[in-house]
This record gives C-alpha cells, structure tokens and sequence, in this order.
C-alpha cells in the first residue's frame, strides 16, 4: 500500500500555483504556448499540506513538506518533493512535468538513472474548472486506469491536488488532497 500511496505522491507538486489563463480558458484545447506559460508557472519553492486516508485503520494521515520545480533546458518542469510522514520518515519523489505538442496533452513522466523515460499520467485542460485532469498511461483492465489525479487553481496561486480512486461500487472516492502554497515569509521585527 505505502508504495500506492508514493506512486501517488510523485505528481503532488504537477502543476502548483497555475492560475487560470484567460486565453486557455476561452478555448476546449490549448496550445503549447498556453501549456508551456501555465508549467511555468509552477517553476519555484513551495509548501505542501496533505491529508490521505487510510482504509487499513479507518483514519486521515496529515503530513507537510516542501518541493522545488525548476525548468530544464527543454521547457520542461523538474519536480522534487519530500513529505514527512505520519511515522516520521521522510518520502521523496521525482518526476517530471511537460506537455507534448505532438500528442496535444500533458504528460506525467519518470526518468531512471539510465535516462529512460517511462510516461506514467496524461492530461487534459478543463477551462471550466480551472483544473488539469490527468489519467494513468496503463492498460484499462488495470483497477489503477481507474484513478484520476485534479489539480485545481487558485486565485491565489495556490492549488489542491485531489487523488480519486475506485469505490468498488462504480464511483470515485477521494484518497488524499494536497494543497501547496508559496512559503510564508518571516515578519521583521522593528
């Protein structure tokens, strides 16, 4: 289960702090220029809140952390993460975030030492929502095809991270949200 929940962790920090473009918004697709501004705009440091549930014990985890995104030199967004658990350990996840023109969608990936890229999510703009939706790159008899991964748009520069998963009985359940903020600034004292 821990490694379920990790896989789920990796994308926490996809698209944190993207506002909405009104361009995108007035358009079902966007284009890469849109796509790009939005990655972009995750590019810096920040804070991350989760909560998670725990079906073994019937309880909600709260866990904190950071990560930082930063461009490569192709445009596209690295992420690096690291949450304290419940248990006190320290998970840390990788990934990388960009969109593919050619496939007209965002991509999720995992690059090993080797340098083998292995695509794990796709997604699509929802202007209505202010959200990205992304879906596993798995076979679709596979119970995972089944979950989704929301990342919605604050105002505020902030964003919620909504992992749904299978209920059994044909819906979507809530597993874990994470919110990520900017860092807060400490107050000088005068």
């Amino acid at each position: 289960m821990k490694k379920v929940f990790s896989f789920f962790l990796l994308a926490v920090m996809l698209l944190a702090g993207a506002a909405p473009l009104t361009a995108a918004q007035n358009g079902s697709r966007l284009t890469p220029d849109e796509a790009n501004n939005i990655l972009e705009k995750t590019v810096g440091a920040w804070q991350i809140k989760s909560v998670a549930w725990q079906p073994w014990n019937s309880k909600f985890a709260f866990s904190e952390g950071t990560a930082s995104y930063r461009l490569d030199d192709n445009g596209n967004v690295r992420e690096r993460l690291s949450l304290v658990q419940p248990d006190g350990t320290v998970e840390e996840v990788e990934g990388l975030l960009r969109y593919s023109a050619k496939n007209k969608r965002f991509e999720f990936v995992q690059v090993d030492k080797a340098g083998v890229i292995t695509l794990l999510m796709h997604g699509k703009w929802d202007p209505d929502f202010s959200m990205i939706v992304f879906t596993p790159a798995i076979a679709p008899r596979h119970v995972s095809s089944q979950v989704t991964w929301q990342y919605l748009f604050f105002d505020d520069g902030s964003f919620r991270k909504v992992v749904r998963t299978p209920d059994g009985k044909g819906n979507t359940m809530i597993a874990a949200e994470f919110h990520c903020q900017q860092p807060s600034v400490a107050k000088r004292k005068h």
